[in-house]
């Protein structure tokens, strides 16, 4: 089988998000299956696997066309048509115009732009609605990376279901093997020993400094999708609500299970579009000086993060997938994050959900319910989150792609009778 790849999202020098997704699938393939040919096809220089054998080619400076918008029009389809390929994979949304006999796979990540009112460029909107619904349609099969995404495709832009899978993506390398020994801090396969052995010197000092089980966490970009805003307003109660129970306590002699005056809040993270008002909230919080914002964080620092924290807190208001939520699993950090979209199916019954994402006392009572867990509830939340993870992994990832691309996909995605979706009790909480 000739596979081509759209490899343009490899460009970049680090990978995150549909970079790392298209990265981690392609090196499975490069490692484990050389029983095909495979074309990674960009108009721009792409950051892959150095000496490739004979069956992997990578045409990534186009003698024609520099420009990317021209490249796909008028360069991609020529490239498609010459190398006689049977496959093209259009990693990131889009597809090039129909070469006939060439087997077209497109992967949608999320349209979250089309569900949650200005959260993108006017531009990725224009796109998507233009020329990613065109996509999806010119596609043999529609790759959606969830089940709310494989119903968004199908109730946005009006794609078949029977023209649709669902392949979940992996969480952090190699978590569904090394999951029994993950999730529990201290451990090599979090960090443990990798972490000793780096040295505290690669950690930043207003890091290292941190109490583990004493500060809350976030990572990812920030930016209004990723709530951020209600992150901090939670935290505010969080704090003012531990205040009182202080000064109502205090001089009882009673301890405290989770010490709330002197919680920290950690909002890790490169800035991304639109983030003026999330500094805004931060700075007029009356517990600034209790919120840190150290901008990206290398591996290491996010290793240590993770397992060290109280909880890891990603109330989102859409996403795709939510790898960090099974990232924080991986490191044993209990996980708060909303009950919408694809976030109950990547937290399973592992993670603590809140069913308003902006509902900040309701995001603020999921803090306190995970600082009062004693320590048998601890270990169950341990164990389910050891299920969950070895859920994912890109292995199956990569193979369920491969078997689209071949053709050997032999269930597409059917709409289940009833999407999954998190059951709450009278009082508020989420059943687990």
């Amino acid at each position: 089988m000739r596979i081509g790849i759209d490899a343009r999202p490899l460009a970049l020098e680090s990978y995150t998000g549909i970079p790392k997704a298209v990265y981690e699938i392609t090196k499975y393939w490069l490692e484990n299956h050389p029983e095909h040919e495979y074309y990674m096809l960009s108009s721009i220089p792409v950051h892959f696997e150095e000496n490739l054998p004979e069956n992997w080619h990578v045409l990534d400076k186009p003698e024609m066309i520099d420009n990317q918008k021209f490249w796909a029009l008028f360069e991609l389809p020529k490239l498609i048509r010459e190398l006689k390929l049977d496959v093209f994979w259009g990693s990131n949304y889009l597809l090039p115009r129909r070469v006939p006999g060439v087997r077209y796979c497109v992967t949608v990540y999320d349209l979250a732009i089309f569900r949650i009112p200005d959260i993108g460029e006017s531009y990725s909107t224009f796109r998507l609605r233009v020329f990613g619904k065109k996509s999806c349609h010119t596609a043999d099969t529609v790759v959606a990376i969830s089940r709310a995404t494989a119903e968004d495709v199908h109730e946005i832009f009006g794609i078949p279901r029977k023209k649709i899978a669902v392949s979940y993506c992996g969480g952090p390398s190699g978590a569904s093997e090394k999951a029994e020994n993950a999730c529990k801090p201290g451990t090599a396969g979090c960090t443990g020993e990798e972490t000793e052995k780096a040295g505290k010197g690669q950690v930043r000092e207003e890091l290292a400094a941190l109490q583990s089980g004493g500060f809350f966490l976030f990572i990812s970009t920030i930016e209004p999708r990723k709530n951020i805003v209600t992150i901090v307003h939670a935290f505010e109660a969080f704090k003012r609500r531990e205040q009182e129970k202080n000064s109502r306590q205090e001089g009882s002699g009673e301890e405290e299970n989770c010490p709330g005056q002197n919680m920290k809040l950690v909002l890790a993270g490169n800035k991304g579009w639109k983030y003026d008002e999330i500094l805004a909230a931060v700075e007029s919080s009356p517990y600034r000086n209790d919120i840190l914002m150290p901008g990206y964080v290398s591996d290491t620092e996010k290793a240590m993060l993770l397992e060290n924290a109280a909880a890891f807190l990603y109330p989102s208001l859409y996403e795709g997938f939510g790898i960090p939520i099974l990232e924080a699993m991986y490191c044993g950090c209990p996980v708060v994050t909303s009950a919408v979209s694809s976030m109950p199916e990547v937290g399973g019954d592992a993670a603590f959900y809140i069913r308003e994402p902006k509902n900040s006392a309701e995001l603020a009572d999921r803090m306190e319910e995970v600082c009062r867990l004693d320590s048998g509830e601890r270990n169950e939340l341990q164990a389910r989150m050891r299920r969950q993870v070895k859920k994912f992994s890109w292995k199956k990832n990569a193979e369920q792609m491969l078997q689209i691309l071949c053709r050997r996909d032999k269930e597409p995605y059917q709409a289940p009778r009833r999407m999954l979706q998190i059951q709450f009790r009278k009082d508020g909480e989420a059943k687990r």
